[in-house]
């Protein structure tokens, strides 16, 4: 029995797999060594990663190699009867030519059928033995800490919208004196109102609401709080006010951000169409002073040099997000009519909500425009009427007159 040509299929088969020449398949093979080099050492995926590409690679190369295994099989049969039919004896033989059989086809076929099960195996292997790519879903295992980074964009995956609206809680105050004179003051916190609307087809629960980002520092407030820590380091030193100008507009300080208010009430959304408004209280109404539990310029980073502060404000302040266009009178410098810093509407400072242990960024559009309230109204109102402004008489919105009549009025 004459021997079954291996190698001439293995020649078929690779004749189908490579159109192209040695060097086109070298060039290609060193460039795309090059690319997951580079995108490897600069850290952008893992070797977890890497390997996670294998899969999709082998189920594209597999069913090609199956087809192309049947075809080398083919040929190679096609070939081996071409031979038989035309083989002629060398030495010149009087008479009938000894019987000659055909090549059985079984080795042909045994090969093949070898090839194609070779390929289906790779195929499920790869796909048990190499790992999946890992999901980059933002989470927070410890609610009890403050988020350390900014975290994901919006996930589409839980299919709810979330739309926030901020509010300033004021709570006056006075006291009067045996002259009978009085001193008036106002203290200022921060609350915000949570919609959260569910398409999906699980309940969801509103977990924990985040402020986060980089606000800027005012050169002012920034010159003052410079001055009084050089101080406290060297009693001697010589502060004049506005030593610290220069150098805050050249550096532009700010405070990294990583606020974190838990839900007042029910936080939980049924599915399918369900709506929940959640109230959260992020600093109750306190003076306009700043708790630090360390240096002033641990606080800080600066924009100019990509220079991150050494420690995060994690305890809410009111001008870090809004600035007041309104001052009271004399006796009371009441500030009111707050709106958003820039930094909100820029995305540089943003709230983010985590529904179950998954962060969704609060884009600026769904951000409502931020409005004062005092805080026996906050406490008294459902935030349904604080969200929409509804039942609260500091809340004041302008409506256009219908061009039609109300079916809703008699």
């Amino acid at each position: 029995m004459a021997k079954f040509p291996l190698r001439r299929y293995f020649i078929i088969l690779l004749g189908e797999f490579l159109p192209m020449t040695k060097w086109d398949v070298i060039a290609a093979a060193v460039f795309a060594s090059a690319v997951f080099g580079y995108r490897y050492v600069t850290g952008d995926f893992s070797v977890r990663d890497l390997l996670s590409y294998v899969v999709p690679a082998v189920w594209t190369i597999c069913p090609f190699g199956i087809y192309f295994s049947i075809i080398a099989g083919h040929k190679l049969r096609k070939e081996l009867l071409a031979e038989f039919d035309n083989y002629r004896p060398s030495i010149h033989v009087f008479g009938e030519l000894p019987e000659r059989r055909k090549p059985s086809q079984w080795p042909v076929a045994i090969v093949t059928l070898s090839m194609c099960g070779i390929f289906i195996l790779a195929a499920i292997g790869a796909s048990v033995l190499v790992p999946a790519p890992v999901a980059i879903v933002e989470s927070s295992p410890d609610a009890s800490q403050p988020p350390q980074s900014n975290g994901p964009e919006v996930s589409e995956t839980l299919n709810v919208s979330v739309k926030v609206a901020p509010y300033v809680i004021a709570k006056r105050g006075y006291q009067r004196f045996a002259d009978g004179s009085e001193v008036r003051w106002t203290d200022y916190g921060l609350g915000a109102i949570v919609r959260l609307y569910n398409t999906g087809q699980m309940p969801r629960q509103i977990s924990r609401l985040d402020v986060l980002g980089e606000a800027s520092i005012d050169c002012g407030s920034y010159d003052a709080s410079m001055g009084i820590e050089k101080l406290d380091n060297d009693p001697d030193a010589v502060v004049m006010l506005g030593d610290f100008i220069g150098e805050c507009e050249e550096r532009k300080p700010f405070y990294e951000l990583s606020w974190v208010s838990y839900p007042i009430g029910d936080n939980r959304v049924e599915p399918n169409g369900g709506e929940r408004f959640v109230r959260f209280r992020i600093m109750p109404p306190v003076g306009t002073y700043r708790v630090k539990n360390g240096p002033f310029s641990s606080y800080v980073g600066f924009a100019s040099e990509y220079q991150r502060p050494a420690l995060l404000t994690t305890v809410p302040h009111v001008f870090d997000i809004i600035r007041f266009t309104i001052v009271g009178p004399q006796d009371s410098r009441e500030l009111s009519g707050p709106v958003l810093r820039p930094e909100v509407r820029d995305g540089l400072v943003f709230f983010r909500v985590l529904i179950g242990e998954e962060g969704i960024k609060i884009s600026s559009p769904e951000i409502n425009d931020i409005h004062w309230t005092l805080e026996n109204r906050w406490n008294e109102l459902t935030p349904q009427d604080l969200f929409f402004g509804s039942g609260d008489p500091y809340y004041d919105r302008a409506f256009p007159v219908p061009s039609g009549r109300d079916p809703a009025m008699r």
